[in-house]
């Protein structure tokens, strides 16, 4: 059928994040599937760890090698973003990690897999 998945497709996936040994909380994490299809997210938690969701909440991510990026924004105000109604953005976590293609960070999705831990160095 088409746009139909294969529920097996879709696994349970979780883990931590962590920022030059440190856990790192509120950071957007995306595993990119190889095939051109909608990105898993999580988001983390004050210790750092994430449970993925593709299409419903926590269902987890696609089976198969996943590139990962992971972005967490500090706002920082202006003294024009009042009379704009904008804000800037600032990353906190270096900028290559926002690009899957950047990272280095790739991940083989599994059913059954363990938690993984996602290390970033701010080098």
């Amino acid at each position: 059928m088409i746009g139909c998945d294969n529920p097996k497709t879709i696994v349970p996936v979780k883990g931590t994040v962590l920022l030059d040994g440190k856990p790192l909380e509120g950071a957007a994490v995306l595993f990119h599937p190889e095939a051109a299809e909608r990105p898993a997210v999580g988001i983390t938690d004050t210790l750092g760890h994430f449970h993925l969701t593709t299409k419903t909440q926590g269902d987890g991510g696609r089976v198969g090698i996943n590139r990962v990026s992971i972005t967490k924004e500090r706002i920082e105000p202006t003294i024009n973003d009042a009379e704009e109604g904008s804000q800037n953005f600032t990353l906190v976590t270096p900028p290559r990690y926002a690009s899957p293609d950047l990272s280095g960070l790739e991940i083989d999705v599994s059913a059954d897999m363990e938690p993984i831990i996602l290390e970033m160095t701010s080098d």
